[in-house]
């Protein structure tokens, strides 16, 4: 429902007459081959007719099944989708909504049109997370710098599962969600004054970020090696286990050795390989097809021979499919999901904890295209910008401190030197 539906309801009554009695629902949690859902029913309004319609929402990763967990995520979104609803069928003023009302049905539905699928996950996950239950009873009119500075401190300094308060990187991304909402209720109308969390100052000490994990070589290729084709002592694999350890392989080298995002990996298709060029034109966050993370990500970059080898092995095998990877229920694979259970029991065994998913494996490519060719190379193979390449991926080595080292030194002997003339 638009900010304007909001206001003509809200103007008009007598439309909310027509509107069914609301009933809380608790939603069904049902198993599929990708992830929990939960499934619901949805009014929803157009013009002044009333539709039903019974729809499935993702709920958690297959990797949590804890039933206590489960019903926690459940009660949580059913919550937030009731609370979504209620408004639709009685919307309140704008001016009286509280500040997690306004995110249900206004600030979240913009997010998902105008932004990436990504951006509008992460915006949903940390307002569930980190927001949700301080917003619920907050209203959006009255809510202050003073309120904003109480909130992000008990951040910092509250304590988590296993550590005291949120990182640095995760406070910053809280901000950010919260801004943009007090943004945008600001460019509507909805507020008025300055953004309340803008001059919000962090006076707890915060939690500094993790150490960013970067395979090794040397753990690519074990990761790699690790993935069994064959099953000992049964023998061969199955035909279909088989192609699923190729394509476990074919995963890991794509991100590990051509630099490739999971989403990108997941949504290419056989056609968009021609000889040793791989053109990239799309993403599969979550494993729904859409556009790649920017503009500059489409691109063709040349295939590393080790992966243009697992790639010809992969296509005797598979029969050529349209996608490389597709799905059971979906079009394409939710390549991190996946890579839970086709590569990381097996990359465990090998580098233990230090596995944490695909995307250090990118970091990886990144790393050794910015050190041992150059910021230039590994643009054109990450297709990230020179400045982002140099600040995450490059790490100097001994032999170019000492280069920086003997520049030095002799930089301060001519100084010498000059100094010694002048007297």
């Amino acid at each position: 429902m638009s900010e304007q539906e909001i206001v003509d309801l809200a103007a008009h009554p007598r439309m909310l007459d027509k509107m069914p009695r609301f009933r809380t629902q608790f939603g069904v949690r049902i198993k599929l081959a990708d992830g929990w859902y939960v499934r619901f029913w949805d009014w929803s309004k157009t013009g002044s007719a009333i539709a039903r319609e019974r729809v499935r929402a993702f709920l958690a990763p297959l990797t949590i099944t804890d039933k206590d967990e489960l019903d926690h995520l459940q009660e949580v979104f059913m919550q937030r989708e009731n609370a979504r609803q209620r408004c639709d069928y009685h919307p309140p003023d704008p001016k009286n909504m509280t500040v997690d009302q306004f995110f249900q049905t206004t600030f979240l539905p913009f997010i998902e049109q105008n932004k990436s699928r990504s951006t509008a996950k992460t915006y949903r996950n940390v307002w569930q997370m980190y927001c949700h239950d301080h917003f619920s009873a907050q209203p959006l009119v009255s809510y202050r710098t003073r309120d904003g500075y109480q909130f992000l401190n008990s951040l910092a300094t509250r304590q988590l599962k296993k550590v005291k308060g949120l990182s640095q990187q995760s406070l910053n991304l809280v901000r950010t969600v919260c801004s943009h909402l007090f943004k945008h209720a600001k460019n509507l109308g909805v507020i008025e004054g300055e953004n309340p969390i803008r001059d919000v100052e962090i006076g707890a000490k915060v939690r500094k970020n993790g150490k960013t994990v970067i395979y090794t070589p040397l753990e690519v290729a074990q990761v790699l090696e690790a993935i069994p084709l064959w099953h000992e002592p049964c023998g061969p694999l199955t035909k279909t286990k088989l192609l699923a350890a190729l394509k476990a392989r074919l995963l890991f080298a794509l991100v590990a050795l051509n630099g490739l995002r999971p989403s990108e990996a997941a949504a290419l298709k056989w056609s968009n390989i021609e000889g040793d060029l791989l053109s990239i034109e799309r993403g599969a966050p979550d494993g729904v097809i859409g556009d790649t993370k920017t503009e500059q990500s489409v691109a063709v970059i040349p295939i590393v021979p080790a992966v243009e080898g697992l790639l010809d092995v992969v296509c005797l095998e598979s029969g050529r499919t349209e996608f490389l990877f597709p799905g059971r229920s979906t079009e394409v694979i939710n390549a991190s999901e996946w890579a839970e259970y086709n590569i990381k029991p097996h990359a465990k065994k090998v580098i233990g904890d230090r596995y944490k998913g695909l995307y250090p494996g990118r970091r990886r490519a990144g790393s050794t295209s910015v050190n041992k060719a150059d910021s230039v190379a590994g643009s054109g193979l990450l297709r990230n910008s020179k400045g982002v390449l140099e600040q995450s991926y490059f790490a100097p080595y001994l032999e170019k401190a000492r280069e920086a080292t003997r520049a030095i030194q002799a930089e301060h002997e001519q100084a010498v030197a000059a100094l010694k003339a002048e007297s």
